[in-house]
């Protein structure tokens, strides 16, 4: 009689420290979920990211994870997008938009790439011909 309510006691004690455990895991995620909605959290996020951005701008455009990342995502434009709207737009430039951005952040690093990408964009109009040339300097 005296093991069996040793233990239950034990039993008892087991559960509650489970259910402790719990609500402290439970208050955790409240606490988590809490913050990610307040703005600031969010504006920290953003200005830690910029400033990672900012730092890697500064490297040489080779060693540039922005770059390669940016390469990465015209290259899945290129091929994901493109052939479904290429009966629909046709490109002005030699050569195209997305080959010159690539070619301009692999040359000039990613900042300066994508000004240059975003030069070009705001440069093609119905004025210009069909397969003018233009490279990147």
């Amino acid at each position: 009689m005296f093991l069996r309510l040793k233990q239950a006691k034990r039993d008892l004690c087991a559960a509650a420290s489970r259910q402790t455990t719990v609500s402290k895991n439970r208050r955790k995620e409240n606490s988590i979920l809490r913050l990610i909605k307040k703005p600031h959290f969010w504006l920290a996020v953003l200005l830690t990211l910029a400033i990672v951005v900012g730092v890697d701008v500064l490297r040489k455009p080779s060693d540039q994870v922005t770059a390669k990342s940016y390469v990465g995502m015209v290259r899945l434009y290129q091929n994901a997008t493109r052939p479904h709207i290429a009966k629909f737009v046709q490109c002005r430039y030699t050569p195209s938009c997305s080959e010159y951005s690539i070619e301009a952040v692999q040359k000039h690093g990613s900042a300066r790439g994508i000004f240059m990408t975003a030069q070009r964009l705001f440069r093609c109009r119905k004025t210009v011909a069909l397969g003018t040339n233009d490279p990147v300097n």
